[in-house]
């Protein structure tokens, strides 16, 4: 596992949790436009590149309102992503969590870390709700 992010750093959506969380919320156009302009260069031997796929995909994660990503951006990198949304329930932001592959098996990373991560994006929105 290499990856090491900074403050402004840039991943490409298609193959990030917190990416298909943000296109899983685009309108029909949009995502429409994203599907056909975007590079779907595979990462790893896991990535989603093929549009129809992704955006069967995308379409889970608007049902579920959660994205779990196992090996597609880097080998032995799972993470998993959550909405956050304002006090209209629009979404703003997405946070996520990532996990080494041999640590942290499917199961935990849904099971057991899903939930906290949904409670921290829960306690954000109530922050955000308190100071508007």
């Amino acid at each position: 596992m290499t990856i090491g992010l900074t403050v402004g750093a840039r991943l490409p959506a298609y193959c990030t949790s917190m990416g298909r969380v943000l296109l899983s919320e685009l309108t029909p156009e949009a995502i429409s436009r994203y599907l056909t302009t975007a590079d779907f260069s595979p990462r790893t031997d896991k990535t989603i590149t093929n549009p129809t796929e992704l955006l069967a995909e995308l379409a889970k994660v608007k049902l579920s309102g959660w994205s779990v990503i196992d090996q597609e951006l880097e080998l032995g990198v799972r993470s998993v992503a959550v909405p956050v949304r304002d006090t209209h329930r629009r979404l703003i932001a997405s946070i996520n969590t990532s996990v080494h592959a041999s640590r942290v098996n499917m199961e935990k990373l849904q099971n057991d870390i899903l939930p906290k991560l949904q409670d921290t994006a829960n306690k954000i929105e109530e922050d955000i709700a308190g100071k508007i």
